[in-house]
């Protein structure tokens, strides 16, 4: 058996839909789904569970940065044995108080401000007159966010502890993806956590941003393709 994890409703809403519920056949094979809720240590308690009373033969971890509703299809995930955070480094003193910022900005004058600050910085600057649909798109995402949501990942982004070491310890096939655009993590980033992890594989793709699934879907999907077929 196959079992493919994710940690919200969001991201498996759709393997859900296309499996008919939560165990079905994809491709002659018997996949199973599961949620784990959010980070690894529910990611791995949930995994310890079902691999204590399953039989599986391999599991996949999926899921999209944000878990922004309706950025996938069947099958349009990204895929690896192994999960790797894309930013795993603490916040520097400049950074925690940007946090800081964006959090009294969002008390005082609501999500839509820090919509339209970030907005900005979401896309490749090439996307932005090219594909004014997507930006709609995206716009409309960010903006369903609640105020407690906006409020508590920034708090988590902003307190987070420096996990940057833990590179060295992924044993498992790992691929890197990162948009050459992206205004948010510079490819320096990628490249560092290339260097991190042992055996890795690092693609680039360019004219894409922070979300290059979205701005760069069928790139994004053959890179993923081509790296889970190859395990």
């Amino acid at each position: 058996m196959l079992v493919v994890c994710f940690a919200t409703p969001v991201e498996g809403e759709r393997l859900v839909r296309g499996l008919k519920g939560a165990r079905g056949t994809l491709a002659g094979r018997e996949v199973a789904l599961l949620r784990t809720g959010v980070g690894p240590v529910n990611a791995a308690h949930a995994l310890t569970l079902l691999l204590s009373r399953e039989r599986v033969r391999a599991v996949v971890c999926c899921g999209v940065g944000g878990a922004y509703p309706g950025a996938l299809d069947m099958l349009d995930v990204a895929c690896a044995e192994t999960e790797t955070y894309a930013d795993l480094g603490a916040d520097s003193p400049e950074g925690k108080a940007n946090r800081d910022k964006a959090m009294a900005l969002a008390k005082e004058k609501g999500v839509s401000a820090v919509v339209e600050s970030m907005l900005p910085k979401m896309l490749s600057p090439k996307t932005y007159p090219s594909r004014p649909e997507l930006v709609a798109r995206v716009k409309a995402m960010m903006e369903s966010t609640s105020l407690d949501g906006v409020l508590g990942d920034l708090a988590g982004l902003r307190d987070r502890p420096d996990s940057t070491p833990t590179l060295a310890t992924i044993d498992r096939p790992t691929l890197i993806l990162h948009g050459a655009d992206d205004q948010l993590i510079p490819v320096s980033e990628a490249e560092a956590m290339h260097a991190g992890i042992k055996g890795s594989q690092l693609k680039i793709l360019p004219d894409a941003g922070h979300l290059l699934n979205m701005e760069q879907p069928e790139a994004f999907n053959e890179a993923v393709r081509q790296f889970v077929w190859s395990l």
